[in-house]
């Protein structure tokens, strides 16, 4: 994706160096080109953030399926001592469904708080 802006300054270097002097069309064309150059950038970026999100929504997806078929129980804890996400087993476990168990501090899941 960068030889977009690379090919964008070697044609501005042509333009400017035929065009010459300010205000000349040489000098129109490069600056034309610059927004060309940049609109193509922008859209390439776009589009890599697009699929990257894609990406990563898949991963989502297929992490997701893989720890809700799990048969033992399994808590996700995030740094601050928060249930992040928690199986349907682990779920069971604590008498809780997982929406509830996922808004409690890790020692609020149990009866007896000794984690």
């Amino acid at each position: 994706m960068l030889s977009v802006p690379a090919t964008a300054f070697l044609l501005e270097s042509i333009l400017n160096a035929f065009g010459g002097a300010q205000y000349s069309v040489g000098w129109y064309l490069s600056r034309a080109d610059v927004l060309i150059a940049t609109a193509f950038l922008v859209i390439a970026l776009l589009y890599e953030t697009n699929r990257l999100a894609r990406f990563l929504s898949a991963s989502e997806r297929r992490l997701s399926g893989l720890i809700s078929g799990v048969a033992d129980a399994l808590i996700i804890v995030d740094s601050r001592g928060l249930v992040a996400s928690v199986n349907p087993a682990g779920a069971s476990l604590f008498g809780f469904d997982a929406e509830a168990l996922a808004v409690r501090r890790s020692r609020g899941c149990s009866p007896s708080t000794t984690w």
